[in-house]
C-alpha cells in the first residue's frame, strides 16, 4: 500500500508543478479562422451559344464609330461595355483583368475584329443605384425597336413610359383640323406634285457628288426650301439680301403661305403656291404657338414631305435663318448621313433624344427621310395640341432612326449657331455660318434681333409690301 500512495503523491506533485508552470507562462495568440469565401459570381453563362466575354472600351471613341462624334450619346459619361456574342476575345498583354472575367479593351480600332455587327443598347440612370439591367437574348424575329423600361410595383413590373408624360392629346378640334388639312392635300396632292415638279426642274441645284451609294438611287438636285406668308414676308427677302451679298447659290425655293406673300415673292425669287398645300390663317400673328404659327408647322410638314417623295434632298430653313458664309452646303452635306440637322440647345425630355432644331435641317431623297416626314404628316393633330412642330419631330425621328436606320447627325452649334446662343455671332463671326433667330417670340423682335447682330441687309425705311425690289441690294 505504501508504494502505491508514494506513487499517486509524485502524480499529484507532478501535476501541480506543470499547472504551476502554465499559469506563468505567456499564452500564444489563437491561430486565425480560416474564412471560406463566397464563390465568384457567373456574370457570363459558360453556354458556347451566348454571351461569353465582357469588355470596357474607350467610351467616346466607342460612341463615336457607331452614333457620330456630335450625337449627344457620344458626350462623356459614366463608361460602357461590350458584351461579345460566342467568339471570346483574343486575350493579349492588351488587355487587363478586371472584374470577374471583365478585361479592358485597348485595341486601337475600338472593336474587336470579331464584331461583325454590334447592337447598341442605351440606356439612363447612371447614378441611380436601383437600376438594373437586363440584356435578353432571343432567337424571335419579334424584336422591339426601343429599350424597355419596367419599374417595381409590389409584386409586379410596371412598363415606363419614355418622353414627355405631360404632353396633351389631340381634342375634337385639333383633329378636326387635321383632318381638313390633310384631306386637302390628299385629293389635291397629283396635281400639286405634277406642278411643283416642274419648278424643281428649274430651281434645283445638282446633286452633291462623291457621296454613299446609300444616297444615290433617288437623287435629283438639291433644293432649299422656305415657308413665307404676308407677316413673315420681310424676313424671307433678308435672307434673300444676304444670300446676294455672298454671292452664294443656294437653290432657293419659296412655298408662300397666302396671296399677299406670293405677290410679293414672285417677281423676285421662284416661289410656289398651290390649294392642296393650304394657306396660314388670317389674323394676328408673329407669337409662338398661335393658330397661325401652328398652320405654318402643317405647310412646314407637307411641302417638306412633297419635296422629298419627288426625289430632291431638302434643306428646310425657317425665314428667320440668314447665311453668314457660303459654304453652308457643303456643310450640311459633310457628315454623309441621311440628315443633319440644328442643335436646338435645349436639353428637355421635350426635345429628346436628338435635341434637334426643326428650323434648319438637310433630308436626302430617301425612303427612310420618306418615312420620317409620313409620319409627321399623320401626326398634325399632335403638333396642333402640342402648338410645337419640333416637340413631335424629334420622338419621331428616334423612331426612324431605331426602326428604318435614318442616320441623323447634329451639327457644329458653333457654327450652325441658333438664337438662344447669338453672342457667338458677335464673339466669334468668323466661325459662324448660320444664324438662325430662333428663341425670339415675334417678327418685329427677330428683325429687332437681327438687325442688332448686323444680319439685316434690306435698305433701311423701304417696305417690302409697297416695292420689295427696292429693298433689296443689287444683284
Amino acid at each position: 500500500m505504501e508504494p502505491r500512495r508514494l506513487r499517486r503523491g509524485a502524480a499529484f506533485a507532478a501535476g501541480l508543478a506543470v499547472g504551476v508552470v502554465l499559469v506563468h507562462l505567456k499564452p500564444s495568440p489563437p491561430a486565425p479562422r480560416r474564412r471560406l469565401a463566397a464563390p465568384p459570381l457567373k456574370c457570363l453563362p459558360r453556354d458556347r451559344g451566348t454571351w461569353r466575354a465582357a469588355e470596357f472600351l474607350d467610351r467616346h471613341r466607342a460612341h463615336a464609330a457607331l452614333f457620330g462624334a456630335r450625337s449627344p450619346w457620344t458626350r462623356p459619361g459614366i463608361g460602357s461595355v461590350l458584351l461579345q456574342h460566342k467568339s471570346p476575345p483574343q486575350t493579349t498583354r492588351a488587355h487587363r483583368r478586371l472584374l470577374n472575367g471583365t478585361r479592358r479593351l485597348t485595341e486601337a480600332g475600338v472593336y474587336p475584329s470579331h464584331c461583325a455587327e454590334v447592337d447598341a443598347v442605351i440606356v439612363g440612370g447612371a447614378h441611380a443605384p436601383g437600376r438594373c439591367l437586363l440584356l435578353a437574348e432571343t432567337n424571335s424575329k419579334a424584336l422591339p425597336y426601343h429599350v424597355l423600361s419596367y419599374k417595381r410595383q409590389g409584386a409586379t413590373w410596371q412598363l415606363q413610359a419614355h418622353g414627355d408624360g405631360k404632353a396633351p392629346l389631340p381634342g375634337p378640334d385639333a383633329r378636326g383640323r387635321a383632318r381638313a388639312r390633310r384631306l386637302a392635300f390628299d385629293r389635291g396632292f397629283d396635281q400639286m406634285a405634277k406642278e411643283l415638279k416642274v419648278v424643281l426642274q428649274r430651281v434645283a441645284l445638282p446633286s452633291k457628288s462623291g457621296h454613299h451609294r446609300r444616297f444615290s438611287p433617288r437623287g435629283q438636285g438639291r433644293v432649299l426650301l422656305t415657308i413665307a406668308d404676308a407677316r413673315t414676308v420681310d424676313l424671307a427677302l433678308n435672307f434673300v439680301a444676304s444670300a446676294r451679298k455672298l454671292r452664294a447659290e443656294t437653290g432657293l425655293l419659296v412655298v408662300a403661305a397666302d396671296v399677299i406673300a406670293e405677290t410679293i415673292l414672285k417677281p423676285i425669287v421662284p416661289t410656289f403656291r398651290h390649294p392642296a398645300l393650304g394657306d396660314v390663317t388670317d389674323g394676328a400673328y408673329g407669337r409662338y404657338g398661335d393658330r397661325a404659327f401652328v398652320d405654318a408647322m402643317w405647310l412646314k410638314t407637307c411641302a417638306v414631305y412633297s419635296v422629298t417623295v419627288l426625289g430632291y434632298d431638302v434643306l428646310f430653313q425657317d425665314t428667320d435663318v440668314v447665311w453668314l458664309k457660303n459654304d453652308v452646303w457643303d456643310l450640311v452635306y459633310a457628315p454623309s448621313t441621311d440628315s443633319a440637322w440644328m442643335d436646338d440647345g435645349v436639353r428637355t425630355e421635350r426635345f429628346a433624344p436628338f435635341f434637334a432644331n426643326s428650323g434648319f435641317y438637310l433630308l436626302r431623297a430617301t425612303w427612310r427621310s420618306e418615312l420620317l416626314m409620313a409620319h409627321l404628316l399623320n401626326s398634325y393633330a399632335l403638333i396642333i395640341s402640342r402648338q410645337s412642330h419640333q416637340a413631335v419631330l424629334n420622338p419621331a425621328l428616334a423612331e426612324a432612326n431605331a426602326m428604318a436606320g435614318l442616320s441623323v447627325s447634329i451639327l457644329d452649334p458653333d457654327v450652325v449657331v441658333n438664337g438662344g446662343a447669338r453672342n457667338k455671332v458677335r464673339a466669334a463671326r468668323g466661325t459662324v455660318s448660320v444664324f438662325h433667330a430662333n428663341f425670339t417670340p415675334g417678327t418685329e423682335e427677330k428683325r429687332a434681333a437681327l438687325v442688332g447682330l448686323g444680319l439685316w441687309f434690306l435698305a433701311g425705311g423701304c417696305d417690302v409690301h409697297k416695292d420689295a425690289a427696292a429693298c433689296l441690294p443689287s444683284a
